[in-house]
């Protein structure tokens, strides 16, 4: 987790240095926490955010999902620091991953506390479908966004006939499509 959020950092110094100046962010599932995690760190050299059924703090449920369905025996070699195999069965999207007790704890460590904020006046976004089940927008509303991000320019998107593949939706793809169109039109303005 740590070497996607510091690729993360690169990537957006890489783009500000090429185009002169701050790049456009938008991350979905799991890279909507990395684009979160690298706000706190690099909000100065950021146009504008785009969080796409963002996992936002998902690392303490996700990890009580983990222990509820693994056995005995991968409880005591994940406590022993081992890397283990998991199998969710029949969730959508998912296949069976690797899990340790270092991931978790880097996962941990990137959690957005409860009354933190994220200070600055960039443009956020945050788009989520109505029936996703892998990450549910009702995780969003948990983790209060609204007063999480400080930006006075921030709105939250439920996209009724969308999952949490919502690109793969028309409509999905049109409301994303449209935001960057319009964050883009207001640089231009």
């Amino acid at each position: 987790m740590d070497d996607w959020i510091n690729d993360a950092c690169k990537m957006i110094e890489f783009a500000q240095s090429k185009n002169g100046r701050p790049p456009m962010v938008v991350g979905q599932s799991l890279g909507g926490f990395v684009a979160t995690t690298i706000l706190r760190k690099k909000l100065a050299e950021m146009h504008s955010m785009i969080l796409l059924c963002p996992a936002i703090n998902f690392g303490p449920p996700f990890h009580q999902q983990v222990m509820s369905i693994i056995t005995a025996e991968q409880k005591e070699r994940y406590e022993a620091g081992e890397v283990i195999t998991v199998d969710i069965g029949d969730h959508e999207n998912w296949e069976p991953f690797e899990y340790s007790k270092k991931a978790t704890d880097t996962v941990m460590s990137h959690n957005i506390e409860p009354g933190w904020t994220i200070e600055g006046d960039i443009p956020i976004r945050v788009v989520h479908g109505y029936n996703d089940l892998t990450i549910p927008y009702s995780w969003s509303l948990s983790n209060d966004l609204q007063n999480l991000f400080k930006s006075k320019d921030f709105s939250m998107t439920l996209v009724k006939d969308c999952d949490h593949e919502i690109l793969s939706s028309f409509n999905g793809y049109k409301v994303v499509t449209g935001m960057i169109n319009e964050l883009l039109q207001n640089d231009l303005d």
